[in-house]
């Protein structure tokens, strides 16, 4: 987020720079570095001796996150294939890039889910730790990697045995740490999920508990999550508005997280107004204290359409509407009918089944008006005339 507020960096390069934080690549890192603070000077005029020491900061908060890190011999199950890998064995995978996909058992809400990797990788060499717990079984990880505990928190090793917490198993059995003793300087390696919990379930050893950890650089989570937070109690209309058009302007946009998103909405007291053509646009907008729905968070529609909708509007009438968007191929039959079963053309009283009987009807008057070169009229003048 700094990065892209003050040295114009997209989420693409934004990106880049945490996982080169992350994999300590040093040639990379230097190549962003330089461009971080050459962008800050010129983006937001910012003097390079404090750029340089804002980079340092960002790095020294990176390395910070990443000192989380887990043996190379730590074992996780596939939920795919129901096999069982090292870490080690699966370093280097990436969903971008690999022709495969892995998935961890993860924890949400209670229950435990299937998730996502996006990412294992070698972060580099630090002093690993055989972590015994009573049951006998081990863990092999740096003393800041973090496990959920008996108080449902996430807690550095150090932390445990200093407050003799218990690390919670799968299945909810609690198990204390009962003895610890280094295994010296070792490769470690980090895992990055997909979805917003950030964790997901490690195998003690061959025979051991499964315990549930998060990922390494969930830190970096931890403080944007304490940055959403305050804007969502302080400034919730913007924030929410923000939260459901990063969802629309997702590429691979999921009508269910838009749902889910409206329905917080209506538990914060915020109000969505209904899609409206003359209205709405191709994202969430604010009226006043309440957020005006898009046409693209339609199924059906699709978010071009609701661009070159909202930039006829206003529409006097639905024949203007028909006639402004005729020959438009994204506006096209099927994005109005989802339009008119969701109550978008109400202002001009059609509604479903017999409103796309009528805008076929508007359709066919205004292609054949347009064929015969005839000027603009009422379809009634029209009366005789076939249009097929």
């Amino acid at each position: 987020m700094i990065s892209m507020k003050l040295a114009n960096f997209s989420r693409r390069e934004a990106d880049k720079l945490r996982k080169a934080i992350g994999k300590k690549e040093g040639d990379l890192f230097i190549k962003i570095r330089t461009d971080f603070i050459k962008r800050a000077k010129e983006h937001s005029n910012m003097q390079e001796d404090k750029a340089s020491v804002l980079f340092q900061k960002i790095e020294n908060m990176g390395g910070y996150a990443f000192c989380k890190c887990l043996d190379g011999s730590t074992l996780v199950v596939d939920k795919i294939t129901g096999k069982t890998f090292s870490l080690e064995e699966l370093s280097g995978y990436d969903v971008e890039k690999s022709d495969f996909k892995l998935i961890f058992d993860s924890y949400l809400d209670g229950e435990v889910v299937e998730d996502e990797v996006v990412e294992i990788f070698k972060v580099g060499q630090m002093e690993v730790f055989e972590v015994e717990l009573n049951d006998g079984s081990v863990i092999k990880c740096t003393l800041d990697h973090k496990f959920y505990c008996s108080d449902g928190d996430p807690h550095t090793v150090r932390e445990i045995i200093e407050k003799d917490l218990e690390i919670l198993t799968k299945d909810m059995i609690k198990l204390k740490i009962s003895s610890i003793k280094s295994l010296g300087v070792r490769d470690v390696y980090n895992v990055e999920m997909k979805s917003d919990q950030h964790n997901y379930f490690i195998k003690s050893d061959a025979a051991g508990a499964d315990v549930l950890t998060t990922n390494s650089h969930a830190y970096a989570y931890s403080v944007l999550s304490v940055q959403c937070a305050y804007l969502k109690a302080h400034y919730p209309l913007y924030y929410m508005k923000s939260v459901l058009n990063s969802e629309i302007m997702d590429p691979s946009l999921k009508f269910d997280n838009v749902e889910r998103y409206m329905r917080e909405c209506l538990k914060m007291d915020i109000k969505i107004l209904p899609c409206d053509v003359n209205k709405s646009k191709d994202l969430f907008t604010i009226e006043k204290d309440r957020l005006r729905r898009p046409l693209s968070s339609l199924k059906g529609v699709g978010r071009k359409a609701a661009l070159e909708i909202a930039k006829l509007a206003p529409f006097k009438d639905f024949e203007d509407f028909v006639e402004k968007t005729d020959g438009i191929s994204v506006v096209n039959k099927s994005a109005v009918e989802a339009l008119m079963e969701n109550g978008a053309f109400s202002n001009f009283k059609l509604y479903g089944e017999k409103g796309l009987e009528e805008y076929m009807k508007l359709r066919n008057h205004v292609q054949y008006r347009k064929k015969k070169k005839i000027q603009k009229s009422s379809m009634f003048d029209l009366s005789g005339v076939s249009f097929m």
